[in-house]
């Protein structure tokens, strides 16, 4: 064999076998990440949806007055809350006279039949609600329905936290911009006193002329304090000012007011001393044994400065049964 033709088949052998082991080598490589599957992710498992936030429920109702209305001729209109669907009933003393069911809102509104006859009196409540269960109002109501027309009728809502003047009041005039409407006093000297403004206004109250405190007055321009300072016994003077957002006094109201107690009060009445239409004084038994006053002011008077119209003159006895 010539050697050109060795050589040639040598070199034809060498490149078989390198196809070989070539085609070797692909086969036992791993594929490329391009070509590899994509991982599997094993599902998560869904997340139960939070429930929604219970929103919290409205206070029920506090059984209450919130109006005492009496026109001249002694026709009434007596209104307030309760818990919803209760039966509301309307006490003259011990005497019920009349009853109403609240609505689903706990509201209630009362009509007597019979005009209410002039005179001193108390109103309480009392209500059952649907469960059975029998609740008296904290507050009570002294009405004091005038003689003769034309003359004021008083209604007061009395209780713990103080007094409020639901009629019997001139309205507050633009003048005016405040009015001490009245103050409450016990047997240890604690004051409260309340009265009226302008709407969210600050008020600083003095006593003889030193500083008490300061209020701020609702969205309704009442507005109503309680004083760490006690009155003792005797004549006082106390005074309210607005004042501006600079602390510079916008309005005054002044007036006279006398500590004074009514000696041998009868257990189990309520006592009520009505000087005439400038203002009134209201003695009560509550609080257990002690007794409690109010002295109730008229802007009518144009918050007037004589400490003789605040003394008692006609006294009347409630019995409370």
């Amino acid at each position: 064999m010539k050697r050109p033709m060795i050589i040639a088949i040598a070199g034809a052998a060498v490149v078989i076998i390198a196809l070989g082991l070539t085609f070797m080598s692909l086969e036992g490589q791993a594929p490329t990440q391009k070509d590899a599957a994509p991982p599997t992710t094993p599902a998560q498992p869904a997340t139960p949806a939070k429930p929604a936030a219970e929103a919290p429920s409205a206070p029920e109702p506090v059984l209450g007055f919130d109006v005492v209305r009496i026109d001249p001729e002694g026709n009434t209109v007596i209104a307030g809350k309760a818990a919803p669907n209760a039966k509301v009933s309307i006490l003259d003393g011990a005497r019920a006279v009349g009853a109403v069911t609240a609505d689903q809102h706990g509201e209630w509104v009362f009509l007597p039949d019979v005009p209410l006859e002039p005179g001193s009196r108390e109103l309480s409540l009392s209500a059952v609600t649907p469960d059975g269960k029998t609740v008296t109002a904290k507050d009570v109501v002294v009405l004091v329905v005038p003689e003769r027309k034309g003359e004021k009728t008083l209604a007061v809502k009395a209780g713990e936290e103080g007094s409020q003047v639901l009629q019997g009041l001139t309205p507050l005039s633009e003048k005016d911009g405040v009015l001490i409407d009245s103050v409450d006093y016990t047997e240890d000297g604690s004051i409260i006193v309340a009265g009226r403004g302008k709407p969210q206004a600050t008020l600083q109250l003095y006593l003889d002329n030193a500083l008490i405190g300061k209020v701020e007055s609702g969205a309704d321009g009442l507005w109503r304090a309680k004083p760490e300072s006690k009155a003792s016994k005797g004549a006082h003077m106390l005074r309210a000012d607005l004042l501006a957002s600079d602390g510079k006094v916008l309005a005054r109201a002044e007036m006279p007011f006398s500590r004074v107690e009514v000696a041998g009060m009868p257990e189990g009445v309520r006592v009520v001393v009505q000087p005439g239409n400038s203002l009134w004084l209201l003695a009560r038994r509550a609080y257990g044994d002690g007794k409690a006053y109010t002295v109730i002011f008229d802007a009518n008077k144009g918050q007037i400065r004589n400490p003789d119209l605040i003394y008692p003159g006609q006294v009347f006895i409630v019995p409370k049964d």
